[in-house]
């Protein structure tokens, strides 16, 4: 098991193996090669993060609520990851846990206090679930570290949408 971790080739032709069988539209066969890195290294960050990014992006209710529960296995072993945080934001919210979503998103934006992706996705998620004065809270303080990180060089001005009545935007 843990002397594989030890071996970057094999992981990477396992990554390899995963990208051609997506590419080859099988979506089964990718999620069973990333089971078996998984099974490999059962409690290593990289395939456990890998099945949980298949199963959020291929997977139905219950692929999202595994890829759930794969991202709060990654954070046991490393709490301090802003992306995980936001991974499984994303993943609650695919399956209802508005609440859920809402928690781990705002873990995402205190770990990563700094960077205005985070904090725009949370006034995102804040926004969908018509908690306005938290979004635009949330919103000036992304435009304040997007200016910091250079502005236009870093990627267009965050924005709210306009208010209106209904769920989340899609991935907010």
């Amino acid at each position: 098991g843990t002397a594989l971790a030890e071996h970057p080739e094999w992981m990477r032709l396992r990554d390899e193996r995963i990208t051609w069988r997506l590419e080859q539209d099988s979506v089964e066969s990718a999620v069973a090669e990333a089971r078996a890195g998984l099974e490999a290294l059962p409690d290593q960050l990289l395939p456990m993060r890998r099945l949980a990014v298949l199963l959020m992006d291929h997977g139905g209710p219950e692929g999202w609520r595994e890829s759930a529960a794969l991202t709060e296995r990654t954070l046991e072993i490393a709490p301090g990851n802003a992306n995980a945080w936001r991974a499984l934001a994303m993943a609650r919210s695919k399956f209802g846990d508005a609440d859920g979503s809402e928690e781990a998103m705002r873990e995402a934006a205190r770990v990563a206090a700094g960077e205005w992706r985070i904090r725009h996705q949370f006034a995102l998620l804040l926004s969908g679930r018509e908690k306005w004065d938290e979004a635009e809270s949330e919103l000036e303080e992304a435009i304040v570290l997007w200016e910091q990180a250079g502005a236009e060089e870093a990627g267009p001005r965050p924005t709210l949408p306009a208010r209106q009545m209904g769920p989340p935007p899609p991935g907010f």
